[in-house]
């Protein structure tokens, strides 16, 4: 009986070692397997990220960072899943990423190692990982994954309208399901669009000053007639305006695009 109890108080103090560094954020050093072969544009996506999130380093002042509320399932302390719209603003020239960053925490015989993100569309997106630990469990292991998604303009341009639907998947596990409403992508757009314009127009005198080249002028004889007069602000809008009508452009590109008129 004795034993029982030994063996009973034994478990239960690995159990709440366990817990304790599940919330600790302590994880050993095995590591996950390794992504299919990326691109150096998603090997430096992942460092931009990592480091917008590490103050002091360089990125983490270059660019500003902004966050739509995560949404969280949790099924257990070890069975959590939170995704995040996220948004990275350069600060130097105001242009905009957007991208979904997904963490998730399971129980496994084994890795899932995600590696795929697709769109309901059938549109397959670049993702990257961030972190991948393992956390050793007297009775199995729990694995943590913390990845990022990037999303192009014209999947948030359609995001805008419907909800945005993406499947994770990886070595053989069931498919991870995330879903992020329209509203919510419209009202981080509309946040990232105003943090935007405050770098576009701080760089804008920055560019007024730079040397321009002399045109070269035709001979007398050959010279075209004198323009018109210069082109207003409104009319290169009213022009946007009607390209994003005519769906030669998104809206994405048309906010953009008016941002950069409007701080000249």
């Amino acid at each position: 009986m004795a034993t029982m109890a030994l063996c009973a108080a034994a478990a239960g103090a690995q159990q709440a070692t366990n817990m304790e560094a599940m919330n600790r954020g302590v994880f050993s050093d095995t590591p996950a397997p390794p992504l299919p072969a990326q691109s150096g544009t998603t090997k430096d996506a992942a460092a931009k990220k990592r480091g917008a999130l590490q103050p002091g380093t360089g990125d983490f002042y270059r660019f500003a960072k902004i966050e739509a509320t995560p949404v969280s399932q949790e099924a257990g302390p070890m069975d959590l899943r939170r995704w995040t719209l996220s948004a990275l603003v350069s600060k130097a020239t105001g242009e905009v990423d957007f991208y979904v960053n997904h963490y998730e925490i399971y129980r496994a015989s084994s890795w899932k190692a995600l590696s795929v993100a697709q769109t309901d569309a059938g549109e397959g997106l670049k993702l990257g990982r961030l972190a991948a630990r393992v956390v050793s469990c007297r009775s199995g292991c729990s694995y943590a994954e913390e990845i990022f998604i990037d999303l192009t303009p014209a999947t948030v341009d359609r995001a805008r309208t419907q909800p945005l639907r993406i499947q994770l998947s990886g070595l053989g596990a069931n498919p991870t399901p995330i879903e992020i409403d329209a509203q919510v992508v419209n009202d981080l757009v509309a946040q990232a669009g105003v943090e935007a314009e405050k770098y576009r127009k701080v760089s804008a005198p920055a560019a007024a000053v730079m040397p321009v080249a002399a045109p070269v002028l035709a001979p007398p004889a050959a010279q075209a007639p004198a323009a018109a007069g210069p082109v207003s602000v409104a009319d290169e809008l009213q022009k946007l305006g009607k390209l994003r009508a005519d769906g030669t452009i998104t809206e994405l590109e048309f906010q953009n695009l008016k941002g950069r008129l409007l701080a000249k």
